[in-house]
């Protein structure tokens, strides 16, 4: 089969001339994903991030104070934002993950 787009020959992966084979339980069947009854249960780890997810709905996610502070700096010409601190929080922030 020759890909419409380069004229490149050879397989096309996902194509529906190669199926692919859903993942079993060893027995030749697929998985179950869930209860007979349709139910999900979630793992403890999932309770907790439900749990802190609804403790944190009703926070605010930003300083309106500090946002206001920075805004008047900045319509006065006072903001001098600091490189040096910036790129720590970059590097802090990317070793986080």
């Amino acid at each position: 089969m020759s890909n419409k787009i380069t004229g490149v020959s050879g397989p096309v992966v996902g194509s529906p001339e190669r199926p692919v084979a859903a993942r079993g339980n060893g027995s030749g069947r697929p998985a179950s994903l869930g209860a007979a009854d349709g139910s999900v249960q979630l793992t403890a780890t999932a309770q907790e991030l439900q749990t802190a997810s609804a403790a944190l709905a009703g926070t605010a996610t930003t300083d309106a104070q500090r946002v206001a502070e920075v805004k008047g700096a900045i319509e006065r010409g006072e903001y001098r934002p600091d490189p040096v601190k910036i790129a720590a929080g970059l590097l802090k922030l990317e070793q986080q993950i």
